[in-house]
């Protein structure tokens, strides 16, 4: 916000570059050569194309330059103050043809009427970006590619190809040079956003507040295959795009009593609050254009609509939530703290029967150094025991899981007309009600030496009831062989510390510290009740060529588990050698077990803060230990009967070079690894000038900054952080986006 009387214009740029924290490492063309010669030489001849290629590079830029501009104009009076932003992002990715264009425009004004009495504030902000996105599963691709292969057939032998080196390899191998030049896709995002806040001073300790936002947004992505896309040759250009709106408005109105009497204080707040959205999205398909000028910018003149082959189809949807709220503040002598609270809120996702959730909290605090018998303690500044309990109200779900759908099936000819079939897509479960989580929780807060260390220490027990799930069902007696309820709870505790010192504090030099420390432990302690039963669920599927799934949900378990054969070795014959749980003498599902977690025991972080004179310096390490993430890289590269199809240097030193694997790729314990890192993840080095050191500028600052510095890990991946959903961590697939590190420079300017 502006400052009154205070008139400022602020600039402030930076520039970023790229590269790649780790490379896969590729066997070199000449490598791949000398690789076949000694080890398959019946394939020698056939495998060797004669070129020599780094498609990792192919599909990469070195050193990308991202830019950011940002003009910002402040000031005003006693009655009114502005502030107006605009700001210009240009990003480049580290992989060709991506890439991110943004400009951002906000203005708020702040003004005050009836003697200060009611205050008003406006906001109001545009933004559209322009983002491209590089080829689907092009990463993939340039990790498996031969070396010997050309990028481009400059002999003509593919004419089909537009020109590009074509091998018709039976497992979807394509040419990823070719997959990002001969493909667009295109997101262009709008977003307008306008809100008013009101408040005003009834009497001294009463104030009502008022809110009203509107939030409209308006995205649209288009998707172009060119005829020389290397998947699906003969469809001359496929086209595809999507058109979507979404709108949302709040309004909230409060009442905010503040009195204080003696050595006690009372705040209260009551209110309503109304939340209203919709969203409609409109997707068109069509393919067999005559030529690709026009991208996917002429849907309909592809040959598939005429045929009947084309597609388009469209929907709306919308959802409502209501909330009744309260909230008690007491405090007494700013000794004995007291906060109790509830809301009633009412989702239009949920069943006729239990739209409505109640959701109460208290917690109360003792300032221990403010008793008497703590003065005698100078060297603690602040001592505070608190405890609360809460539940809150989980609706993140789809909208209509309550209700019995119906969709649209085939079309048959009937009486001389056609007529469309409908049948149940979900059943009805008006019982459908909120998921809620129920929290304990118990801290420390502490100050001593006069700030130099402060630090907090929390512990909590956190129960996620009636979880909001899928359950397989009869039919009949139910339409649909799915329904949508609430069954089940998992567990969770913790306990996170957070400390923060100024070990060195000088005329000129000053050092600050902070440190993070968390460890939580899940488990499902059920997944089922009498009505819906599911003592697991199979998550992580992988759907090409293994088809399997990789991690299980099951009751009294933690979630994150990867179930799979335990690994042992190989046998003289190259074929693994699993643990034989069931003693059945053969590889089977009973002889899946836990063979790791993707979730941390535990994360650890610290951050230096360093200034001299007109210098600083900001460190930021963080890791997390105790966990394993599914390397499919390996999986799919460490075998023999892959080889001839990649060009992974890991591959051939793992099955020719240590050991002899010849059995058939399954997964196993053997490619779950530990994930344990420390990460530099970011550096910042600044200088600032004094005041008035140029006329007429008021500040100015320089800085430098590295992002994600350096990674510490045992893993054998790019990077240990592999992500993943909440029920599908820790799987690092092939088509992963490369982990960057990023060099910055900035620039801030105050006039």
């Amino acid at each position: 916000k502006g400052k009154p009387g205070h008139s400022l214009i602020e600039f402030s740029s930076y520039w970023t570059t790229q590269s790649v924290t780790r490379k896969p490492e590729f066997l070199s063309a000449d490598e791949f050569r000398s690789t076949l010669k000694e080890y398959l030489p019946n394939q020698a001849a056939t495998l060797d194309y004669g070129a020599s290629t780094d498609w990792f590079d192919e599909v990469t830029r070195d050193t990308p330059l991202s830019q950011y501009y940002s003009l910002a104009a402040s000031g005003g009076s006693e009655k009114l103050t502005y502030r107006g932003n605009i700001s210009w992002h240009d990003d480049k990715g580290i992989v060709r043809n991506s890439g991110n264009k943004q400009l951002r425009m906000r203005f708020n004004v702040s003004q005050t009427a009836l003697n200060d009495r009611l205050k008003l504030d406006y906001n109001i902000s545009y933004s559209t970006a322009k983002k491209n996105f590089s080829g689907y599963e092009v990463m993939k691709q340039a990790v498996t590619r031969n070396p010997t292969e050309p990028v481009y057939d400059t002999e003509g032998r593919t004419p089909i190809s537009g020109g590009y080196y074509y091998n018709d390899g039976p497992f979807k191998y394509y040419n990823p040079v070719a997959m990002q030049n001969e493909s667009t896709n295109e997101t262009l995002d709008h977003e307008f956003s306008g809100s008013v806040h009101a408040s005003l001073k009834i009497i001294d300790p009463l104030k009502i507040n008022a809110l009203a936002s509107l939030v409209e947004t308006n995205t649209r992505n288009g998707y172009y295959q060119t005829q020389y896309y290397p998947i699906d040759f003969g469809t001359n250009g496929r086209a595809t795009s999507t058109n979507s709106l979404s709108s949302s408005k709040q309004f909230e109105v409060n009442a905010d009593f503040n009195h204080s009497f003696g050595d006690h204080k009372i705040q209260a707040i009551a209110g309503y609050s109304y939340y209203d959205y919709w969203n409609e999205r409109y997707y068109g398909m069509n393919y067999g254009y005559d030529t690709d000028i026009f991208s996917f910018y002429n849907m309909g003149a592809g040959s598939a609509l005429s045929a009947g082959k084309a597609s388009l189809t469209s929907n709306k949807q919308s959802n409502k939530l209501i909330s009744f709220f309260g909230r008690v503040m007491y405090n007494f002598s700013d000794k004995y703290l007291l906060s109790a609270s509830v809301r009633y809120e009412g989702s239009s996702r949920f069943g006729a029967n239990n739209k409505w959730g109640t959701f109460p909290a208290v917690s109360l605090g003792w300032r221990i150094t403010q008793e008497e018998f703590m003065k005698k303690f100078r060297w603690l500044d602040d001592l505070k025991l608190r405890a609360g309990f809460g539940v809150t109200g989980n609706q993140d779900i789809d909208n209509y899981q309550s209700l019995s759908l119906l969709t649209f099936g085939s079309r048959f000819l009937y009486d001389g007309k056609w007529t469309s079939t409908v049948y149940p897509n979900s059943n009805p479960n008006p019982d459908l009600k909120w998921e809620k989580k129920e929290e304990f929780n118990v801290g420390l807060d502490f100050s001593v030496l006069k700030g130099r260390l402060i630090g907090t220490i929390d512990y909590y027990v956190r129960h996620t009831k009636d979880l909001l799930n899928s359950y397989t069902v009869p039919v009949p007696p139910n339409l649909y062989d799915t329904m949508f309820a609430n069954v089940g709870q998992i567990n969770n505790s913790g306990i996170e510390i957070s400390l923060g010192a100024s070990p060195v504090v000088t005329k000129d030099f000053t050092w600050n510290l902070n440190l993070t420390f968390a460890r939580n432990t899940n488990k499902l302690a059920s997944f089922s009740n009498n009505e819906y039963a599911m003592v697991q669920m199979n998550t992580g599927y992988f759907s090409e060529d293994l088809k399997t799934y990789t991690q299980r949900i099951v009751e009294d378990e933690p979630i994150g588990n990867f179930y799979g054969p335990k690994w042992l070795g190989f046998d003289a014959n190259g074929d693994n050698i699993f643990e034989d749980l069931d003693d059945d003498g053969k590889l089977s599902d009973g002889d899946n077990q836990v063979i790791g977690n993707a979730y941390p025991d535990f994360t650890f972080s610290i951050q230096n803060s360093f200034s001299y004179k007109n210098f600083d310096l900001s460190v930021t390490m963080r890791g997390a230990f105790g966990f394993q993430n599914i390397n499919f890289t390996r999986l799919h590269y460490e075998n023999y009967r892959d080889q001839a199809m990649n060009n992974l240097k890991a591959g051939y030193e793992k099955v020719f070079g240590k050991a002899v694997l010849t059995d058939s790729k399954q997964f196993n314990s053997y490619y779950v690894e530990d994930g344990d890192y420390w990460k530099i993840d970011n550096i910042v080095l600044g200088y600032n000038f004094k005041k008035d050191f140029i006329k007429g500028i008021k500040g100015m600052r320089l800085y430098f900054s590295v992002q994600n510095a350096l990674t510490i890990t045992g893993y054998k991946g790019l990077d240990p952080e592999v992500g993943g959903s909440l029920l599908t961590p820790g799987t690092d697939d092939r088509n992963k986006y490369p982990t960057t590190r990023s060099f910055t420079f900035g620039l801030n300017v105050n006039f």
